[in-house]
């Protein structure tokens, strides 16, 4: 007699492994994604720190400022500025963020470092911080006020005029304009001295040039035209260095 003998079922060890692989694989994004929020949150708390740093160093300067600490408050407004640039440089924050900090830090810091390099005669640097904040905010009239105060004292008139007719636009009736209207009035009148001496070393040196490339010109032939010709350079030598020397005294 011969016994029904029940078959075993087949194992198909390729679905196994599949099946393995697969949660295997699903494990690994699981924890791929666990260690990206985790990488995200850390990234963003270095962020929020690195903006604490830059409120805390603009409030650092606006208390330098306070006491008189010019060398000082400039050195932290700097640090505060270039501290949120790397932070929009990098993209590491929003546009929302980034306008916050903006208006917060980046306006406030160079409008004030604007006026510590008015107090010490640094044109250059005032006209490129008021044009930060301009950058920002093209209607800053103390922004504008120091630059066009810079350029005056520059003796840059035509830029000068620029910014003065922007601001008689802005507030024509404010009393800092009228002061500042002295001021640029004062300096044009130098200023179209300046041009005339200019146009009149101009007209010498022309005139010389004249006399010394005629073609029968000849100082050895003539001994009275060489006195006279030395003479009118002695005289050229001379006005030209009176005209130099007087401007290097007025600055």
């Amino acid at each position: 007699m011969v016994e029904n003998l029940k078959k075993d079922p087949e194992i198909n060890l390729n679905n196994n492994q599949n099946e393995n692989e697969k949660l295997i694989k699903n494990n690994e994004e699981e924890k791929n994604k666990e260690e990206k929020i985790e990488i995200d949150k850390i990234k963003q708390n270095l962020i929020n720190k690195q903006i604490e740093l830059c409120k805390q160093l603009k409030n650092e300067s606006d208390e330098y400022l306070k006491n008189n600490q010019l060398s000082k408050a400039s050195n932290t407004y700097t640090k505060a500025v270039l501290n949120v640039k790397y932070l929009i440089d990098e993209k590491l924050i929003n546009k929302k963020l980034k306008e916050e900090l903006e208006k917060e830090i980046l306006i406030p810091s160079n409008l004030n470092l604007s006026y510590i390099d008015i107090q010490n005669k640094n044109w250059e640097e005032c006209i490129r911080h008021s044009l930060k904040v301009l950058l920002f905010d093209k209607n800053n009239f103390k922004a504008r006020y120091r630059k066009c105060f810079s350029h005056i004292k520059q003796k840059n008139i035509e830029k000068a005029n620029e910014d003065f007719n922007i601001l008689k636009e802005q507030n024509k009736d404010s009393l800092e304009l009228k002061e500042l209207e002295e001021l640029f009035e004062n300096n044009k009148k130098d200023y179209n001295g300046n041009i005339n001496s200019k146009n009149k070393i101009i007209k010498k040196i022309s005139n010389f040039n004249k006399i010394i490339n005629k073609p029968d010109f000849n100082l050895n032939k003539n001994i009275e035209k060489k006195d006279n010709i030395c003479n009118k350079l002695k005289d050229l030598i001379e006005y030209i260095f009176n005209k130099c020397k007087k401007k290097f005294k007025n600055e």
